[in-house]
C-alpha cells in the first residue's frame, strides 16, 4: 500500500516521511533560541554592573557643575557602546556556557546526537550567534564607539565651559574649579546675584575673599566676568608683607578664568576613527608623540570583535568534545572560563606590547584567529594537543647513523 500522502492525526506528516531537513531547521532553531537569551541576560546583567561603576565617574563633572539627571543619564549612556564591546564576548561565553550545559543536564544533546546530528550542527546556531556578535562588534567598534566619545568631550566641555550652572547655586557652596569657593545667597529671575562671597586661594597672586551685596555674570572676549557692586574685598599680597588689605567697592570686576577657555584639548585615541589611528597628522604634536599607541589602537579595534567568536568556541568545543559525564561539566567550565581569561588578558598584553614594537601588530590578530583554529580542529575530531606532541617527539628524536 503506498505511504504518498499519508497524514497523522491532526494532520501531521508520517515521521519517516518527514525531510530531513525540516528536523536540522528545528533543531538549529531551538538551540539558537535557548542560547539567545542567555546571551541578552548576560550581557544587560554585566554591562549595567559596568555602566553603574563608570558612571561614578561622571557624578563630579554633573554634580559640582549643578547639572540635572538627565545630564548624568546622556553622558553615562554615552559611555555604553565601549562597554558593550568589552562585555560581549564575555556575555556570549556564559551563555554557551549555560546552554549547553543545560541542554547535557536534560539530555537533549544525547538525543540531537541520536538523530543524527554532528558536533558542527549542535554548534552551528551558536557559532551563528557569535557571527552575529561578531558583526555588532564591529559596528561599535569602528562607528559607535567613537562617535559617542566624541559626543561625550564636547559635552563635558560645554558643561565645564558653563560657568553660570556651575559657579551660582542659590543657597549653596560651589566649587567650580579647584581653590576657588563661591556662595550666593539668591539669584532672581532677571540673572542678578544677591548676596555674594568668593574666596579665591589658587595663588598668592590671586589670593582673596569678596563679598558683595549684589552683582551680575557678563561674558566678555576674555571669558565670564563677574561685576560685583557694593562689597568688601579682603586681600593678602606678597608686597603687603602677609597683612591683609581691606577694600570697599562700588563696583568691582572679578575675571577668575572660571570657564577654562582654552578650549577642548587633543582628540584622544577613544575619539577617533579608523583612518585616523592609522594616519596619525604628523603636525600635531601629541599625535607624533603617541603614534605607537594609536596605531595599536587600530589594530586593537579590528581584532577585538574576533573575541566575539573565539571565546563562544571555547566553550563550544570543551563541552561538546568529550564524553558525556553523568557528575556534570563544572571541571570543563571552569577550564573554559580560564582558558577564555587567559587568551583575553593576552590579548590586552598584546595591545600594551604594540605600542612600542609596531612590527608586531599581527599578534593583536594571531591570539584570536589561533584560538578560533585550535577550537575548530577540536571541533572536527582533530587532536591538536597530541599531534604537536607527536611532532616534538619526531623532531628531537635522534638521527640514527
Amino acid at each position: 500500500m503506498p505511504t504518498k500522502g499519508r497524514r497523522w492525526a491532526g494532520g501531521a506528516a508520517c515521521p519517516q516521511h518527514r525531510p530531513r531537513t525540516t528536523s536540522m531547521t528545528q533543531f538549529s532553531g531551538y538551540i539558537f533560541r535557548q542560547t539567545l537569551w542567555p546571551t541578552l541576560f548576560f550581557l544587560v546583567v554585566l554591562t549595567g554592573v559596568v555602566w553603574m561603576s563608570q558612571g561614578l565617574r561622571m557624578l563630579d563633572v554633573v554634580i559640582n557643575r549643578g547639572q540635572s539627571a538627565g545630564t548624568f543619564l546622556e553622558l553615562t549612556l554615552l559611555v555604553v557602546p565601549s562597554l558593550l564591546v568589552l562585555v560581549l564576548p564575555i556575555a556570549l561565553l556564559g551563555a554557551v556556557l549555560y546552554t549547553l550545559n543545560r541542554l547535557y543536564t536534560d539530555s537533549e544533546v544525547v538525543v540531537m546526537w541520536s538523530a543524527g546530528l554532528s558536533r558542527w550542527a549542535v554548534a552551528g546556531p551558536i557559532l551563528a550567534l557569535a557571527l552575529a556578535g561578531m558583526a555588532v562588534g564591529y559596528f561599535l567598534n569602528l562607528y559607535l564607539m567613537p562617535l559617542c566619545y566624541g559626543v561625550m568631550k564636547d559635552k563635558v566641555y560645554e558643561i565645564r565651559a558653563d560657568i553660570a550652572t556651575g559657579l551660582f547655586r542659590e543657597g549653596a557652596f560651589t566649587y567650580p574649579i579647584k581653590g576657588v569657593t563661591v556662595f550666593v545667597r539668591e539669584v532672581t529671575s532677571s540673572g542678578v546675584l544677591k548676596g555674594i562671597f568668593v574666596q579665591d586661594a589658587r595663588s598668592t597672586q590671586s589670593a582673596g575673599t569678596y563679598m558683595a551685596e549684589s552683582g551680575r555674570l557678563v561674558r566678555t572676549s576674555k571669558g565670564p566676568m563677574l561685576i560685583m557692586r557694593n562689597g568688601t574685598s579682603v586681600r593678602t599680597l606678597p608686597q603687603s608683607g602677609g597683612n591683609p588689605i581691606f577694600a570697599q567697592f562700588a563696583e568691582y570686576e572679578y575675571l577668575p578664568d572660571l570657564a577654562e577657555t582654552q578650549g577642548p584639548t587633543a582628540r584622544d585615541y577613544n575619539e577617533r576613527f579608523l583612518p585616523e589611528l592609522f594616519n596619525p597628522d604628523r603636525n600635531l604634536p601629541w599625535d607624533v608623540k603617541n603614534r605607537g599607541r594609536l596605531i595599536s589602537e587600530g589594530h586593537m579595534r579590528l581584532a577585538t570583535p574576533l573575541y566575539d567568536l573565539a571565546l563562544p568556541l571555547i566553550g563550544i568545543s570543551l563541552l561538546l568534545c568529550g564524553s558525556f559525564s553523568r557528575r556534570g561539566f563544572g571541571l570543563r567550565i571552569l577550564a573554559a572560563a580560564g582558558i577564555a581569561i587567559f587568551v583575553r588578558v593576552g590579548g590586552v598584553a598584546a595591545h600594551s606590547l604594540v605600542q612600542s614594537h609596531l612590527n608586531l601588530a599581527f599578534i593583536h590578530y594571531l591570539i584570536p584567529l589561533a584560538t578560533i583554529a585550535v577550537c575548530s580542529a577540536y571541533l572536527s575530531g582533530i587532536d591538536v594537543l597530541a599531534r604537536a606532541r607527536n611532532f616534538v617527539r619526531k623532531s628531537s628524536a635522534p638521527v640514527e647513523a
